[in-house]
């Protein structure tokens, strides 16, 4: 049923998850956080530029198996007319790649595997 699904939806479901779970951390690190403070986190966390680097560790690390692999790399090579304000289209693509696996994760019910890379995000990524 999801291989049937158009990526770009299953993208748009994985930056929500993403930009909820993102949020949720961050404010539980810093909950006394002025929202400005926290608002600039989030902004950092939730771009294109910071999504493409966590998206190339994962994939440095061997973090996905061969499915994964070509969710992302279909997602990544999928032509849109959208683009990113301060990234390249490079960067935008491997953002919507991660965004992808992260919905296609979330769409399968799969808690596991979105904790998994969720603590890789918020501990190796974040450096």
């Amino acid at each position: 049923m999801r291989a049937m699904m158009n990526l770009a939806s299953i993208a748009q479901v994985g930056d929500a998850v993403y930009a909820a779970r993102v949020r949720t951390h961050l404010l539980h690190l810093s909950p006394y956080s002025k929202p400005k403070a926290l608002h600039q986190k989030y902004a950092m966390c939730e771009s294109a530029r910071f999504q493409a680097k966590c998206l190339v560790y994962l994939i440095d690390i061997a973090f996905f198996n061969e499915d994964e692999l070509d969710i992302i790399n279909r997602a990544k090579n999928k032509s849109t007319q959208t683009k990113a304000k301060n990234a390249s289209k490079e960067e935008y693509r491997f953002a919507t790649a991660l965004e992808a696996i992260i919905g296609y994760y979330k769409l399968e019910q799969n808690d596991d595997r979105l904790n998994e890379i969720f603590e890789i995000i918020y501990e190796k990524c974040g450096e």
